[in-house]
This record gives C-alpha cells, sequence and structure tokens, in this order.
C-alpha cells in the first residue's frame, strides 16, 4: 500500500556527537514553522506528552529501532524496565513520527539524531528501512571534530552516564569514523553522505544551524536566539568526585538502575565549582596515536583535514582548589542539615518511649 506521504528527499542528520548538535535541533526546532512555511522542509516536534522535547530525535530513534533482547545502557539509564516497554513506546513514538508526515505539506524531510552514530549495523539497517517508506532520496550528513579538540567533553558526557574517568583514561572515547561510516554506507546503500568540518562551520556568523542547512543546499535566514545550550564544562573536582561516585555505587546494575542513586545526584555533583576540567596530557597522547589512522583514511577519502589546537595542560590534576573545597563543605552541611530535620520526628519519638520506659520502670521498682 502507498504511505500516506512520500518526501521527494530526507536529510539525516547524524551528528556527530560535540559538534554544537543540541544548539542546532534547538534553533531548528524553534523555528520548525518557519522551516515549513518558508524553505519546504518539514522538522518532527510533535512526538510525545512529556513538555520536555527540545529539537533533539535521538531519543525516539534510539527506542524505536532496537537490536538483541536486553535493553541496552542508554535505555536503561532513560527508566525503561523491560523490552515490552521499549516496544511500545517504540510504536507509540513511530506513530507519531508518521502522524506529522501525513500532516505536513513539505516535499523535504529534516530528522536529527546524534545519537544514530553509536547505533549497530542492524539497528541502521531497521532505521533505514523505515525512512525508506517516506522518502524517494536519503542524505546522511554529518559533521565531524578532531578528536583531541572533543575529548574533554566526551569525558564529561560520560560520567554523567555512570563511566570513570580510570577507564576513559585507559581507553580515550572517540568516533572511529571507517568503521561508522561503514555501516552507515551498509545500512543506507545507495544514499548519499555529506561529511563537513565543525570549525568551518563554528566560524558561520549565521550559527551551527544555518551551516548545516547551508551544506544540504537551503539558504535560510533563522532568527537568533539564545541557547539554553552552553555545554558548560565542569570543573576538575566535580569530574574527580562524580567518577568517584560512579566506581563507588554504579549507577546501572544489572539490567536496572541503581536504587541507590538518585535522579538529581549528577546534578548535585556537576555543580561543583573550580577548575574547568580537561583530560591530563598524557590521555590527550594515547588518543592522537589511536586516531592517526581515522584521521587520514577521512583525509584520503573525503579531503577533510581536521585540525586541533594545541592544549595547555594544568601541572596537577588531583588536587582541590579552595573554592571546591568550600563549596562541598557548605553542601555537606546543607545535606546534614536536611537529615537532620527529616529525622527529628524520629528522635522525639526516640525520646518520648525513653521516657515512657523510665517512669515505667520506676513504678515497677
Amino acid at each position: 500500500m502507498q504511505p500516506v506521504k512520500l518526501f521527494e528527499r530526507t536529510y539525516l542528520h547524524i551528528g556527530l556527537g560535540k559538534t554544537g548538535s543540541s544548539a542546532i535541533q534547538e534553533q531548528l526546532y524553534r523555528n520548525a514553522d518557519l522551516l515549513e512555511r518558508e524553505y519546504d522542509i518539514h522538522y518532527p516536534r510533535d512526538l510525545d506528552d512529556s513538555g520536555v522535547f527540545d529539537g533533539n530525535h535521538s531519543r525516539f530513534l534510539s527506542a524505536m529501532f532496537v537490536d538483541g533482547e536486553e535493553l541496552s545502557r542508554p535505555q536503561i539509564v532513560a527508566g525503561f524496565k523491560s523490552r515490552k516497554e521499549v516496544e511500545q513506546y517504540a510504536a507509540h513514538t513511530r506513530a507519531r513520527f508518521e502522524k506529522g508526515f501525513a500532516a505536513s505539506s513539505a516535499t523535504r524531510l529534516l530528522v536529527s539524531a546524534e545519537a544514530v552514530g553509536h547505533h549497530s549495523e542492524q539497528r541502521l539497517i531497521l532505521l533505514s528501512q523505515w525512512l525508506r517508506q517516506f522518502s524517494k532520496e536519503i542524505l546522511i550528513v554529518a559533521c565531524v571534530r578532531h578528536p583531541l579538540e572533543a575529548l574533554s567533553s566526551e569525558i564529561q558526557e560520560r560520567l554523567k552516564r555512570g563511566f570513570v574517568l580510570e577507564d576513559l583514561y585507559q581507553t580515550p572515547p572517540y568516533y572511529k569514523l571507517r568503521n561508522l561510516f561503514g555501516r552507515v554506507d551498509t545500512a543506507f546503500s545507495g544514499c548519499d553522505v555529506c561529511i563537513y568540518d565543525f570549525a568551518r562551520a563554528a566560524a558561520n556568523p549565521a550559527g551551527l544551524a544555518v551551516a548545516l542547512l547551508e551544506q544540504i543546499g537551503v539558504q535560510a535566514a533563522l532568527p537568533v536566539q539564545p541557547s539554553r545550550f552552553t555545554n558548560t564544562s565542569m570543573s576538575q573536582e566535580a569530574a574527580l568526585l562524580l567518577s568517584a561516585l560512579n566506581r563507588s555505587t554504579p549507577m546501572v546494575i544489572g539490567e536496572g538502575l541503581n536504587k541507590a542513586r538518585t535522579p538529581n545526584d549528577v546534578i548535585e555533583f556537576i555543580g561543583i565549582p573550580g577548575r574547568k576540567y580537561q583530560a591530563p596530557a598524557e590521555v590527550h597522547e594515547r588518543l592522537r596515536q589511536l586516531a592517526e589512522p581515522e584521521l587520514s583514511w577521512l583525509k584520503a577519502t573525503h579531503g577533510i583535514e581536521l585540525q586541533a589546537a594545541p592544549v595547555q595542560y594544568d601541572v596537577d590534576h588531583n588536587y582541590f582548589s579552595q573554592e571546591s573545597i568550600n563549596s562541598i563543605a557548605l553542601r555537606i552541611a546543607r545535606l546534614n542539615r536536611y537529615r537532620y530535620f527529616l529525622a527529628a520526628p524520629f528522635r522525639f519519638s526516640g525520646r518520648y518511649v525513653r521516657a515512657l520506659w523510665k517512669q515505667l520502670i520506676t513504678k515497677i521498682r
């Protein structure tokens, strides 16, 4: 049966991570009506009723296309408790996407989800099969950044998801470009791929969203608005403390969230002030060696030569600044006050029971 909506072309923006994807998605989301009305582009936005959608399609696509029977770590962190919950959410989300497709008058579709860059080949194939139902052509769009430029941010993101510094330093996170684009080529066979340099996009005075649209041949004038996504770096001290928490009290145990962790404990830790976090020199050097084959492949295959600015390293990554010590002391004192007042009824009850017990013993004697 012919689908209700068939777009002339679909643009699938897959990030990559740490290339301003959140800011791009927010601006596209804010201007979805303008894109539809003036530029013939449908940007899906009516996807759930939570009220927290910020323009990032990652969590929807990650839930819609799964492989294997076990829950993935991102699904566990997102709060899913079973495969059945994921499948129900996937069906609901797919229906919301397709309802938006049918209601759109645009001939082009733009979807943005940097999490796609981490999907397995099978998940990419499932995504490709779904998009092909609604698209005559598909263009994959990816922005790339030098791994050394993104290293400290990549580590911080993983700390927030429960990883520890020792493991991240031993195996620095970065995109294996040959593997990633190999999976994309297999899943989206016959589709074009557009890869561009983050450094040049960041220099565009109109912003990263306009730079993305220019890559797909759309000359758009989007209103410039302050972004909520400033991507503020956590402090060196916050990284050390959050890593220690993740080590002693893991975020994920087996196939579920650790009940000893609270939803806001990460926020509490990353709010600790101090020196801006930066990965140590030896980790940068390890990554430089690991990433060299990927960068050489990118230059030879796509003609893109990524550059990284020199990094200035702190002498000691493990000491705590006085500012951090003061902040931690105040936070501990505040938590102790909360605990004291919360325990007040029990202390009163304890004193009352002891007083009654003494009276009883006195009468008996």
